[in-house]
């Protein structure tokens, strides 16, 4: 058997939601190739479909055993501690995620929130600005960069980036019941 169809296999599987199957000829083109780490990459990505954390988190070590700067498993495995409440831990992979690339929009987004959660607004401010640098219409960045800026005083600026949000995706009620809150708010500061 071919190390590369079974992969192919795996990835049509996968891509259909049959993890599973999947998994089994991932594991088959693992036997042929043990040191593909995508291979290793597309098994965790299965188990992490399946919900099986602590197999993805294997599978996500080893891609980073062969390949220490896969910045896609290193995001991933700072996602799964990010979901744990180990924020310190989920903080050093979005980190490195970043370091292994400077344009991994997720790992910004990802230590934007980590740096919020951990009420660090001037990095969360920067790793917001970082994505919206990367994609200036991702609203729900402008939406979070807005909410630190007036959490930081800077209510101009935080209004702007709302407004953005709101801008980009006029469908999202949490970034218009925020606006009318800010709104009201000033109305009765006013009177």
């Amino acid at each position: 058997e071919n190390s590369k169809a079974n992969y192919q296999m795996g990835m049509v599987l996968s891509g259909i939601g049959k993890y599973d199957k999947a998994i089994v000829f991932f594991q088959k083109a693992l036997n042929k190739n043990q040191n593909d780490f995508r291979i290793y990459y597309s098994m965790a990505l299965a188990y992490m479909s399946k919900k099986d954390i602590d197999k993805s988190k294997i599978y996500y070590d080893k891609v980073l055993e062969i390949n220490p700067t896969h910045s896609s498993a290193l995001n991933n495995l700072g996602n799964i501690f990010m979901a744990q409440d180990e924020y310190f831990k989920a903080e050093k992979y979005f980190l490195r995620a970043v370091n292994a690339n400077k344009n991994n929009v997720n790992a910004y987004y990802n230590l934007g929130v980590i740096c919020s959660i951990l009420k660090k607004s001037q990095c969360a401010v920067e790793n917001f600005s970082k994505v919206l640098k990367i994609d200036p219409k991702d609203a729900i960045s402008h939406f979070l960069i807005g909410k630190e800026f007036i959490s930081m005083g800077e209510r101009n600026k935080g209004m702007d980036h709302i407004k953005k949000a709101i801008t980009i995706n006029p469908e999202k009620n949490e970034f218009i019941k925020f606006y009318e809150t800010l709104e009201a708010q000033d109305q009765v500061i006013q009177k």
